[in-house]
């Protein structure tokens, strides 16, 4: 997904982050936002719906867009990430 979103223009750079904490501080120290923010549902420790609630209760952030993934969801749980203000939802598929 990555590749093809660089491939097509869609965005600049691609910047990972191992936790929240991570994601966060660099947040907190950059005024060049991200044009697009993706978040897998089931991250460890704080879950990718939490951080996604945090980061639109944020003014800075509020309006970055937000791609929730998961290669498994409930359509609760997929409603719920567009509730807490998603732009979208993509279900990864795992076949090889």
């Amino acid at each position: 997904m990555d590749k093809v979103l660089k491939h097509i223009g869609a965005i600049r750079s691609i910047k990972f982050f191992p936790n929240d904490l991570a994601l966060f501080q660099y947040l907190g120290t950059t005024d060049e936002y991200p044009d697009l923010i993706t978040l897998d549902l089931h991250l460890p420790l704080k879950g990718g719906l939490q951080i996604l609630k945090s980061l639109k209760k944020d003014l800075r952030w509020k309006n970055i867009p937000v791609m929730m993934t998961c290669n498994e969801a409930s359509q609760f749980e997929i409603l719920a990430c567009y509730k807490a203000g998603a732009e979208s939802f993509l279900v990864e598929s795992i076949l090889f």
